[in-house]
């Protein structure tokens, strides 16, 4: 949480984003699901659902095309470098 108070003023994400935010957690995206649920199938509507695991997406993605794809959306580089460290060292440690 300490790095987003320090870039808080830098990053921007969208008001349905619960994750790693200040004052926000999995309540309050459990909640607005639940409502969202009760407010259509209270008005006779269907309602499908979709969940997606996405807790191996890291370990699958390209880092360096990502790292890449943060720098030109305006991520500051310092952040992005703070982020890259760790990749970096465990794919050292892993490679040699």
């Amino acid at each position: 949480m300490a790095l987003v108070a320090l870039f808080d003023d830098t990053l921007n994400s969208d008001i349905l984003q619960f994750g790693f935010k200040k004052n926000s957690s999995c309540s309050h995206a459990l909640f607005t699901f639940k409502e969202s649920i009760q407010y259509f199938t209270s008005r006779g509507s269907k309602v499908h659902c979709v969940s997606l695991d996405a807790s191996k997406a890291f370990d699958k993605v390209l880092h360096a095309g990502l790292f890449i794809k943060l720098l030109n959306r305006g991520v500051p580089v310092s952040l992005v470098l703070v982020q890259s460290s760790p990749v970096c060292c465990f794919m050292e440690v892993c490679s040699g």
